[in-house]
């Protein structure tokens, strides 16, 4: 599926003509949404646009939303375990800077933990609102390298 239109109706409780279209990156993964207020997709009606990220194993790393003009509105990003479970989740939905180019850059982030029983089942979740979750997110990769490093011994 590349778009989905709704037409406007007047009767009842009002609904504004939408188009949200969808495009799809080599390995057939959802990689960009743009959503539109007009039954056309044209850039000057565009509200928002999602881009998606996604790592080697074809699992969902970063989702990012900008508006209309490319300004931000919301991001998250995902870590997962050797047994491809969502690990730990970050979160932000403000307005401050946050764009690929940027990444992770300052502020509101929130962070959300997993934790899981021996049968693989969701046993707890613990969320974060911090100021440190931005330096936990940094250090991630040297702590995945170091996992890594354990696992090829």
């Amino acid at each position: 599926m590349t778009s989905v239109s709704q037409t406007s109706q007047s009767s009842g409780n009002g609904v504004t003509s939408k188009t949200a279209t969808f495009a799809y990156d080599g390995d057939s993964r959802l990689a960009s949404d743009d959503s539109y207020l007009a039954p056309n997709s044209t850039s000057g009606n565009q509200v928002a646009c999602g881009t998606y990220t996604y790592d080697a194993d074809s699992e969902l790393t970063d989702l990012t939303y900008v508006d209309g003009s490319g300004s931000p509105l919301a991001g998250y990003h995902w870590d997962y375990d050797a047994d491809s479970r969502v690990s730990d989740s970050y979160s932000r939905n403000d307005s401050s800077s946050l764009t690929p180019s940027t990444g992770y850059s300052g502020g509101n982030w929130g962070k959300t933990v997993y934790t899981y029983d021996c049968d693989s089942e969701l046993k707890g979740t613990t969320y974060s609102s911090f100021a440190n979750a931005l330096q936990q997110l940094r250090q991630r990769p040297h702590q995945q390298q170091e996992r890594d490093l354990r696992f090829q011994r």
